[in-house]
């Protein structure tokens, strides 16, 4: 399992699609913390933190909570950060996309 870290864009996001430079995105200055999660890859952290049947802040996949605000669904202009440790020697962040996810230089 990888480590995760979910942040929220702060600033109404009013596109369909991301940036061509990701200096555009705000980031991190628009982002605010979320969440530590585990998950088995970057695609399993934006599926886990998605709201289906119940908030997904509240699954035990969950480690840390910065806030105890209800979040809402990870979407697009949103950041996942991989941190250290797990099987994947890059760390960095990631935007979601329309259709997967930007890494953030």
């Amino acid at each position: 399992m990888n480590y995760y870290v979910i942040y929220h864009r702060t600033a109404v996001w009013g596109r369909p699609a991301l940036p061509k430079k990701p200096s555009e995105l705000g980031w991190p200055r628009d982002y605010t913390p979320i969440a530590v999660i585990t998950a088995a890859s970057l695609e399993d952290a934006y599926r886990n933190s998605q709201n289906d049947d119940c908030v997904w802040t509240e699954w035990d996949d969950v480690l840390c909570l910065f806030s105890s605000d209800e979040a809402r669904s990870t979407s697009i202009g949103d950041v996942i950060w991989e941190l250290p440790g797990g099987d994947r020697p890059i760390r960095k962040p990631f935007a979601v996309a329309l259709m997967g996810f930007q890494p953030l230089d």
